[in-house]
């Protein structure tokens, strides 16, 4: 089957969903060339980048020719869909350090409607690379964190809306992962 995992952090995750399938082929998408550099050099020392795994710079949108041919979608910490860079983070961070209380919290519902629309963009670009009855989708809320993204409830109520099929499509969830098998 194949494997595809938007947010590539260290490779970590692309190396254990290698390992632990065997035959399932993994491809890694990073916005942020840090971390795929970083990836791919901890993916090649492992040995599976190439053969199991392969990681590209990029987004989901950029994937036009996987439409419905993944048997598993995974949106690797879901805070991170704005597509900044770690410095861009720490940039931010700095603002909002900085900032009033007021300005705070301007930033930080501003901060919260570009995480959802991101989710929601991301979500349904992986949602269109699924494939259909049975494919999965898991989505990484918080990976142990608070996050702006939202809670699973939030995220899930974005699962529910076109292009996903409520009365088709299955959703669990928990505090940390938020899990849809895709329906017909």
């Amino acid at each position: 089957g194949t494997c595809l995992i938007f947010g590539c952090g260290d490779g970590h995750l692309a190396y254990e969903i290698a390992k632990q399938t065997g035959d399932m082929k993994v491809l890694c998408v990073d916005p942020d060339s840090v971390q795929v550099d970083e990836a791919r050099e901890n993916l090649t020392a492992a040995g599976v980048y190439g053969d199991s795994v392969r990681v590209d710079e990029g987004t989901f949108a950029s994937l036009a020719d996987s439409a419905s041919s993944a048997d598993l979608v995974v949106i690797h910490r879901a805070t991170r869909l704005r597509n900044e860079t770690d410095a861009q983070r720490r940039e931010n961070w700095q603002r909002f350090r900085q900032a009033s209380a007021e300005e705070r919290e301007v930033i930080i519902e501003q901060m919260r409607t570009e995480y959802r629309q991101a989710f929601q963009t991301a979500a349904a670009e992986a949602y269109r690379v699924l494939k259909p009855s049975g494919g999965v989708l898991f989505v990484e809320i918080a990976g142990g964190r608070r996050s702006l993204a939202g809670t699973a409830d939030d995220l899930r109520d974005l699962l529910q809306q076109s292009p996903f099929n409520p009365d088709a499509d299955r959703i669990d969830s928990t505090d940390t992962w938020l899990k849809l098998t895709k329906g017909n």
